[in-house]
């Protein structure tokens, strides 16, 4: 690696508020079957479908499926596979070689149920990459419910007979402290419309710091802070242990689909034109402009009808 391209990946990683995100990111886009065939990746949460942008930017195949229920930010465009609860994913069990879950888990009503969720539908041996804030402003409200400490994660991730391989600070003391003065809009933006013009200076010329020095200041900084115990939040990498019984790549079912009523991995879901049928209890589940709504009957529906499909 050259002098300029050792500087090029310093200032990359300097400027993303979260350290480590880039290392995060190259895990999952890492494949992990050794079969030749491309992971079938559970994206919980896709939201705007980043994630499987990143797939397609990098060149990674990926058999890809990203699920969300629509109730963030109204302006939001939602790109999907399937709109579906993360409590209750319409899934089967072992069905998939990885999951990616960014920025979700504070969203949720149950973070703990919807863990244990990720970790059944992920197969043995799977893995499942988590991002989550501590030191975070509200956003999406009022869909903004939880911070989680290292603690906290560890504890879910054991109750769940999971495996963290490693959870990663985004940065310390000196990266809260530039993320603090980043968001300094989430102040002025309730100024008399006066003071807000008056701000607009002043805010051009602290962005401008941050991209070309504050950025690089605080990430070197942060190599003093050794424990980081004050962050912006985590990056975790969470497996499912291989039971004596599995392949060291176990295959997966072809339909990864099931019925979240009577969730059934046995029962087949019959696709109609305009809905799928659980063959085993009846259920009906109608689609909208040919996106497969998996949700129990009475569940939460999408706040925005600003939602596409996504694959």
């Amino acid at each position: 690696m050259t002098s300029y391209e050792r500087l090029k990946r310093f200032y990359t990683r300097a400027n993303v508020l979260g350290t480590h995100w880039p290392d995060h990111r190259d895990e999952w886009l890492r494949p992990t079957r050794t079969d030749g065939r491309p992971d079938r990746v559970l994206d919980a949460g896709c939201g705007r479908g980043e994630t499987l942008a990143e797939f397609k930017r990098f060149g990674v195949d990926v058999d890809y499926y990203g699920v969300d229920l629509g109730v963030g930010d109204p302006m939001w465009e939602f790109r999907v596979s399937t709109v579906a609860d993360l409590h209750d994913l319409p899934f089967k069990s072992g069905s998939f070689d990885k999951v990616v879950c960014t920025q979700v888990l504070e969203h949720v009503d149950r973070p703990d149920v919807v863990l244990s969720e990720l970790g059944r539908v992920i197969r043995p041996g799977g893995k499942i990459f988590l991002s989550l804030p501590f030191v975070w402003h509200l956003h999406q409200e009022p869909y903004d419910r939880y911070r989680f400490s290292q603690h906290a994660l560890e504890y879910l991730i054991k109750r769940y007979g999971l495996v963290a391989d490693s959870i990663r600070p985004m940065g310390g003391y000196f990266s809260v402290l530039r993320y603090i003065f980043v968001h300094h809009g989430l102040v002025t933006d309730s100024w008399p419309l006066p003071l807000k013009k008056a701000a607009r200076p002043f805010s051009w010329a602290y962005q401008q710091f941050d991209r070309h020095l504050g950025g690089p200041l605080a990430y070197a900084l942060d190599h003093l802070d050794r424990e980081q115990k004050l962050t912006i939040g985590y990056f975790l990498i969470v497996s499912r242990p291989l039971d004596s019984s599995s392949a060291a790549t176990p295959s997966l079912p072809d339909d990864p689909y099931r019925c979240p009523h009577c969730a059934d991995d046995g029962a087949q879901l019959l696709r109609g034109p305009n809905t799928w049928t659980c063959r085993k209890c009846g259920s009906s589940y109608s689609l909208d402009t040919g996106i497969p709504i998996l949700t129990k009957p009475g569940a939460y529906r999408a706040v925005t009808d600003r939602i596409s499909f996504n694959h």
